[in-house]
Parts: structure tokens; sequence; C-alpha cells
């Protein structure tokens, strides 16, 4: 590290500085300034940004303000950061810029690559001169931000950390902080520097390097790039290479659900930073955006270690015990200030390892609200759990209020006034193995009722703009309250006035926004709202067709839809300008016609759904393969595609006549099939797969099959490569195998949809991935026949097992196209309430609600009812099934 800076020294060259813009505001100046970076292969690197101080200030501390990616370096930071005695340099290391009288957007840095000086809209900005340290666009299309190879536009010729953006743009900092040392009114002893999201990696990058740096502070990132693919990489720019160079006092301010500083990361950010001097203030369910109670932490670390103006209370320390069936948190907290509320936060939707890694579920996921049962000294809260098999994440935060109200400049230059600030815990993270062997049990269970508007309900809801009572939650995210089969939405509630409102849900890759108006009489008396998927429309104009897989649910008094990017003035307004009072929310729920405790079925002849599973349990289940008098234990999962999946744990259980699996009694069940009807049937066979070992090299893994001697369907990964095989037999040992190969497509701990179908009339097999035909071969000679046999095996259970997890697995009696005139979307395919909006289908399992465990037999149980294979029905034959037990 040393010598990858040995060739630097930040404070030799001259600064060349260059004051492009100036404007007074409130007695604030501020200007637009570039100062040198270096000479680089023969071209000076300028660096621009807005410096602002106070009018008349001496001795002031100076900070270095550094934006995210995409953004801008803003007049705001340094005005407000002015107002409380500071002067800030706001680097603009994209080349963007905002003040009034001088903006640089991503057009006018066009201009500047095309050096178009005589178009009125040109500025001069940041130049890098050689080199491309710009992002959002970069200059060049190669530079990534992990790159370490040699370029035309990089320092060095060969693989190495300086050629990468992270080093310029730390180079560019070091500069700054030389800059604002030689100023007369700074107090060159008191630099601080702190910035958000990319901005916050490049604070440490400048922090790591600098010694002159007194103070930190970063929010959403610096912590969770671990992985840049190359040693170079990982051992000079790498979060953890960096973060155990950090020895000043740092402030780590962290949204609970960001994509980029990821949660679980922070406990370990905390323990490589060479520093015992920092905090945390970790917001719950949001997501690179904070209100201000968390934002002011920044300021008021400034003010602490830099003026030495305020004192932060000592870090609350977080206990959990595992001992009793409910885990239980408690927090100890220093009563130096006073205390406004005390918050205990937890989750089971987080990653068991780092590879699980999600974007959706990191946004995504539900935090609940521990209640405290505490005495006002003591703070304690019951943590109930949904799983023993999920990790157990916790975290505790404590408001203070402020003696003062404080402004605050906030992550994207937001001006806003804070009467408190959060001071968090290091967040405790519990493995579903420590779960699994202390005395903890899972006891919630699946609730139709998402939110009744309790004491507190609010802290499972939240919002960034204050200014109306529109609030958001991930509750429908988490397996405890998402929508059953065929369910409606009923929101009650009462108001003072008639209004319109909006209710607003993100739907899969929270990119499908969906919303519906309600209409509001305004008696006074709470009235009732029943909403269908139908009711819900989304900027196209297109309706919802299910309540399955919702990331969120939002409460608004409106939302508008721009559809006309060429005139956005144009939009569709869902609800209405609020009149009078907030209003008052009753309750909030799922409304279904199905029994509890029974398995939920559909039925109508002319659907072409045969089966289809979901895998969603209500409380902490368990399955088993049987083999013989054993039984191997295999798991549902909550890192599924749409809630659970299906992971299969067991290991190599024999293939053969006694690998029976598990059986039911059918009781329940109304007109099952797994199998088309006929002698030649049209077939489909379609799921969800994330898989964690593409190219095992030991053995294929089949992701479904039902093979047998007289025929059947197998859908697998070939060993040692990426080659997906769909396979369809008979009985007379014909067959017709059919492959693609993923390579470039798909990658470990990604989610795909993948297809295999038979149309019988052409005699066509096809494979679709992503609903992409992506292979077909046609043999008309080919007779598709029924196995033999009454059983369906998921995820691999004999000698081949699937290393990944399944979900949403639909059999249908034709070949169905994902284009064309028998077109399903793939975003369709996934859904209960597919079955009531197509028509039905014969029978569906969704697993929402536990069995007894005496429900699960050996391969002796006979069949009491219900055809398993449609005219091939067979009694006395085992079902590979999952069927919850209560334990």
């Amino acid at each position: 590290f040393e010598e990858m800076w040995s060739a630097f020294d930040p404070t030799v060259e001259p600064l060349d500085t260059e004051v492009l813009h100036q404007t007074e505001v409130n007695d604030v100046i501020l200007q637009v300034v570039r100062i040198r970076v270096g000479i680089f292969k023969g071209q000076k690197s300028m660096i621009a940004g807005i410096f602002g101080f106070p009018k008349g200030g001496t001795n002031l501390p100076g900070l270095l303000e550094i934006h995210g990616g995409g953004q801008y370096a803003g007049s705001q930071a340094a005005l407000v950061n002015a107002k409380q005695g500071y002067a800030t340099f706001s680097m603009a290391w994209a080349g963007r810029l905002i003040m009034d009288g001088y903006t640089v957007g991503p057009e006018q840095v066009n201009l500047f690559f095309n050096n178009a000086v005589n178009d009125p809209n040109y500025r001069l900005t940041t130049d890098w001169g050689a080199l491309d340290g710009y992002h959002g666009p970069s200059r060049y299309p190669e530079n990534d931000i992990h790159n370490i190879d040699p370029y035309t536009w990089t320092i060095d010729p060969v693989q190495s950390p300086r050629n990468n953006l992270w080093f310029l743009g730390a180079m560019a900092g070091r500069r700054i902080i030389t800059f604002l040392q030689q100023q007369s009114f700074i107090d060159a002893s008191r630099i601080g520097v702190y910035g958000h999201s990319m901005g916050a990696k490049h604070t440490f990058q400048v922090v790591a390097a600098d010694n002159r740096v007194v103070a930190a502070a970063i929010s959403a990132g610096g912590i969770s790039d671990r992985d840049g693919n190359s040693e170079i990489y990982n051992t000079f720019t790498a979060d953890q290479s960096v973060l155990k160079r950090i020895t000043v006092p740092t402030m780590l301010c962290m949204p609970s659900n960001d994509f980029n500083g990821v949660f679980d990361d922070l406990p370990k950010a905390l323990q490589e930073i060479d520093t015992l001097e920092w905090r945390t203030s970790i917001s719950p369910h949001h997501n690179h955006q904070d209100n201000e109670e968390f934002e002011v932490a920044r300021t008021l670390w400034f003010e602490q270690h830099l003026k030495n103006a305020f004192l932060f209370p000592t870090t609350p320390q977080l206990f959990v015990n595992l001992e009793d069936d409910n885990p239980v948190a408690g927090v100890i907290i220093d009563p130096s200030r006073t205390v406004k509320s005390v918050d205990i936060y937890y989750t089971q939707q987080g990653r068991s390892t780092p590879a699980e890694f999600t974007i959706q579920n990191a946004v995504n996921r539900y935090w609940r609200h521990g209640t405290n049962l505490g005495d006002g000294v003591n703070f304690v809260a019951q943590l109930p759990l949904i799983s023993t098999k999920a990790p157990l994440w916790v975290f505790a935060s404590v408001e203070y209020e402020l003696d003062t109200p404080t402004q605050t400049a906030g992550y994207y230059y937001r001006i806003r006034t804070a009467n408190s600030v959060v001071v968090s815990t290091n967040p405790v993270i519990i493995s579903a193995e420590q779960l699994q062997t202390s005395g903890a049990q899972a006891v919630l269970e699946h609730s139709l009722v998402i939110e009744n508007f309790g004491e507190d309900w609010k802290k499972e809801w939240f919002t960034y703009d204050r200014s109306t009572w529109e609030l958001t939650t991930h509750k429908v995210y988490s397996p405890q309250y998402r929508a059953p089969f065929g369910a409606t939405l009923a929101l009650s509630l009462s108001a003072e006035h008639s209004n319109k409102m909006a209710v607003v849900i993100d739907e899969f890759d929270d990119k499908n926004i969906f919303a519906a108006e309600v209409t509001i009489d305004g008696s006074g008396f709470i009235e009732r709202f029943e909403l269908n998927p139908s009711d819900f429309v989304n900027t196209n104009g297109d309706t919802l067709t299910s309540f399955s897989g919702l990331l969120g649910l939002t409460l608004a008094p409106n939302v508008a839809f721009f559809n006309d990017p060429i005139n956005p003035a144009n939009y569709a307004l869902i609800g209405g300008e609020w009149q009078g009072n907030d209003p008052s929310f009753a309750e909030l729920k799922w409304v279904t016609n199905s029994e509890p405790g029974s398995w939920e079925t559909g039925y109508n002849p002319t659907s072409s759904t045969l089966g289809l599973w979901h895998f969603e349990p209500s409380e902490e289940t368990k399955a088993f393969f049987y083999f013989g008098t054993d039984k191997a234990q295999i798991g549902l999962t909550t890192q599924g595609k749409f809630g659970y999946g299906l992971e299969n744990t067991a290991v190599n259980i024999p293939y053969g006549d006694n690998d029976f699996a598990v059986s039911v009694e059918l009781n329940q069940v109304v007109n099952g099939d797994f199998f088309p009807d006929g002698d030649d049937p049209s077939i489909t066979v379609e799921l969800w797969a994330m898989f964690k070992d593409l190219g095992a090299p030991s053995e294929n893994q089949i992701i479904i099959d039902s093979w047998g001697t007289m025929g059947g369907y197998r859908l697998y990964l070939t060993k040692g490569t990426s080659v997906l095989i769909g396979a369809l037999g008979n009985s007379i040992g014909g067959y017709v195998v059919i492959g693609v190969d993923l390579t470039g497509i798909v990658s470990n701990f990604e989610w795909h949809h993948y297809a295999l179908t038979w149309d019988a009339s052409s005699g066509t097999a096809a494979l679709f991935v992503d609903g992409v035909e992506s292979a077909t071969i046609v043999n008309p000679t080919f007779v598709l026949g029924y196995p033999g046999h009454d059983r369906i095996h998921f995820g691999g259970v004999g000698v081949w097992p699937l290393t990944g997890v399944i979900d949403e697995v639909r059999i249908s009696d034709e070949a169905v196209g994902f284009t064309g005139t028998r077109s399903r979307s793939i975003t369709e395919f996934p859904i209960s309430e597919r079955i009531a909006v197509e028509s039905a289908t014969y029978f569906e399992w969704t697993h929402d609600e536990p069995t007894k465990e005496n429900d699960i037999n050996d391969n002796t149980t006979n069949i009491t009812s219900g055809a398993r294979w449609g005219a091939h029905t067979t009694v006395g034959i085992s079902l590979l099934l999952l069927l919850p037990i209560i334990i």
C-alpha cells in the first residue's frame, strides 16, 4: 500500500487554482474551483468542485465532501456547512456539479469530452487529461470500477491498483486537502472527509492514504466492495484491505436495506477499522436514503471531532439470548442525553453466506420491530421467529433529543432540520445453525392481517418525505404476510373529508409499480375497501394479475405515473390532493375463502395447469425423503425466488425401488394430475431455479424429473459443464434429448426461469431460458410415455442432487409458448392466483398451512382419493410431495 503511494506527494506540485464562478449567498462565499491533481502522460489533470466558506471566517475547520455514483458535487453542502462554521470543498470527481449560475450535468460533461467550446452550454469542469476518473458514464467504456488492466488512459502500463478510478479519486481528494490547508482562513490541523455511496468508498480511500485527516463519516457504502475478481484489486483496493488502515474517528450511517453498503458487512467493517472511536446510525427499512435524524449524525460527528461542540453518547450495547423458545434482545444505553426512544429490530430474510446476496432481497427484506418489555431503564424485547432455518439479524437504535435544532444537507443535499440523532448498536448476526442448536423455536404463523395499525405500527413502515402521510412497508415481502391463493386486499379506514388516495405495490423485480385508486366518502366512520389484483394498473395501463411476489406496499395520497418521456408534464395521477386531517387506518388484510388449516385447491377441467407448487410454509416446517426406515431432512429456505423455495439438503440418497421420498394421505386432495392424459400428450415443465454450483465436476444435477421405465421427463445440469439438458422418454427406450449451454447467460446465485416443452402435434421439443426459446429439436416419430409410477422428484432426489434452490414449479398439459399465440409471460407464471385468472387448475399445493406429522407415511400409504397421473392412477405408490409438519 505504501509503495502504491510512494511516487505521489500531494503537497509538492503547484495547485494552479482556477476560480470559474463565484457568488455570495447569505454571507457565504460559493466558488466553482479547479485545481491541479498532477501531470500524467504529459497531460495535466484538473479536479473541479464547489468551494464554500463563511464570509470573513477565520480559523475554520475544513471538510472534503465526495458525492456518490451518478451524482453531482453540490453547493447546498458547502452552504449549510458554512453556516455552521466550516469551509467545504465538494469534489466533482465525475465532472458533474450543481450551483446557481454554473451547473454541469451529463450534457455539459459530453460537451467537455468533445471539446465543444463554441456551444453556449459548454462549461469547464473536471479534466482528467490522459486519464479517466469519470463514472456514470466513464469516458472510456472499458473503465470498469474494478479495472486494474493497462490501457492508454491508465497510469501504469501493467496491471496495477493505480489503474483504477478509486486511486484517481483518492489522488484528487488528497490534493483538495492540500488546497484546504493552504487557505489562510482554514485551520490545517482540523480536516474531515465524508461521502455517500461511491463517495463513501472514495472517502475511505483518501483517509487510508492521508494522515492529515482528523475525522471521517460515510453513508451507504465503503464496506461491501470485497471481491474485485483479482488478487491485486483485493489486496490494495477492496474494502477489507482499506478499512484496516482507517485510524481516525469514524461515523458510519448505514440504512438497513441498502443495496451498496450491505447490512451484514457492517459488523465486519467495525472489526476491521483500526480505531475504537466509531459510531453507527442504522435506519430501519431504508435503502440508500435516510431521514434527518440519521443524516445529522455526520454533521454532529464533525461538531465533536473538529470543533469540540458536541459529545456523542457511547455506542449502546446489544445482547441476544437464545435459551428460550423466543430469543430475547437486551440493550444497555448511555443516559447522558435525553432519550426519545429505544428500538430493537430484527429480520430473518438475510443471506446465509455472502454468495447468496441479491439486490432484491437486500432492499426489500422486512424488519420486525421488537416490542419493548423493559421498564424505561432496562430495554428488552422478545424476538419471535418464523423459522430456525434462516439466520437472525438484530440491531438496536437509541434516538436522543438534541439541545438545539441542527440543520444538515443530507446525502442528496436536501436541507433539513433535525431535532434528534440516532445512535445504533453493532449488529448481531446469528446463523441458522446457531438457532437450531439453541433452545429457540419457530412460533410465528402465516397471518392474513398485514397491519392492525395498533401502537407503534409506524415502526415497521417508512417514508423519506414527511411532508405527507405517505408510508411504505415491506411486510408483504415476508413469508408471514404473503398473499394466499385467490386473495383480495381489504383496507379499512376513516377520514373527515371526501378524498381519493392510492394503494401502491411493487411487484416482482421492483420495476413494475402498480397502483389502485380508492375513493373515500369522508363520513368520519370506518369505510372498508376490497381490492382485486385487476384494480391495480401500471404506467402502461396493464393490470395486475395477482398479489403474488410483492416486494412492498405503500399507502399514499397519490402517485403520479409518468408515461410520456418527451413531455414529462403529461402524467396520470392516481389518488388526489389530500384534504383535511390525515386518514385514520383501521386494518389492512388479505381476504380469502380458503379454510384455515386445509390444503388450498382449485379445480376446472378446462385448465391447462396440472400441478403447481409454491413451497410456502406458514411456520417452521420440515420435510423428509424416506429411505427404508431412515429419513434424511430436506428443507424449505427463505431464499426462494418469491419467498420460500425448496433446497435439497439431502446428499446422495440411493436411487432405486427404495427411494420413495415423502408420501401423504390424499384424503384432502381433489382431482390432482401430474402427467397429461393420452398416449402421446403435450407437456410443459417449468420452474424458477437458482444454481449454486454450475459446472460441478463430479455429477449431474437433477432439477426436476418424473422418469421411469415407461417414459417421463427430466430437466438436469450436466456434470463439469453449464449445459442444461431436457430429456423426454417412452416405454420402448426411445427418448428425445435437447440441450442449451448456459455459459454467459446464467451465473451462480442468479434466479432464472426454465421450461421444457413437448408439442405432440408437431413432434417438437423446446427449451426456454427466461422466456427465450434457446434450443429446439423435431422428432415426429417420438411418442411421450407415461413414467409408470406415481412420483415426481424436485431438486434431484437420487444420486444426482441439485446444489441450488427451486421455486414455483408448474406442470401443464400443453406445449406452452412464451411468445406468440399461446404465450405466457414468465412474470405471470409463478403466481398462485393464475389459477383463478386463467380459469382454474386441477390441484394446487401452496403448503401455506401445517399438517400433523402423522400425515407423512412410508411407501405403503394408500392413495384414498385423487388421480395423480390422469388416466394412469395407481394405488399404493409413493409420492414425492413436500408436506410441512409442526415441530
